[in-house]
């Protein structure tokens, strides 16, 4: 199941932290801090889902933002080298 935010505040970074360190690759772009930055700058609206198994713990992160008329993950394609959604391995 999906749960939607649209504030990065509702986002444990510590958890966001594991997830990102148990990919096979783990990405800059892919950090709390790059994305936090990247859609404090450029990002006029946000839909961030945490995915949970049922009745399991988090094991995803995507980040969405709005751009003209659809939504993009967060990262802008002319800046990051990799814009992805993070899964735990287990759930791919």
């Amino acid at each position: 199941m999906f749960v939607w935010q649209n504030d990065w505040s509702q986002i444990d970074e510590q958890w966001w932290q594991e997830l990102l360190l148990q990919q096979n690759r783990p990405s800059l772009f892919l950090t709390p801090q790059f994305q936090r930055t990247w859609a404090s700058r450029f990002a006029s609206e946000l839909k961030l889902g945490i995915w949970s198994p049922e009745q399991q713990s988090p094991q995803a992160l995507i980040a969405f933002h709005r751009n003209r008329d659809s939504w993009e993950l967060v990262g802008g394609q002319d800046v990051a080298d990799r814009l992805d959604v993070l899964v735990a391995p287990e759930f791919e």
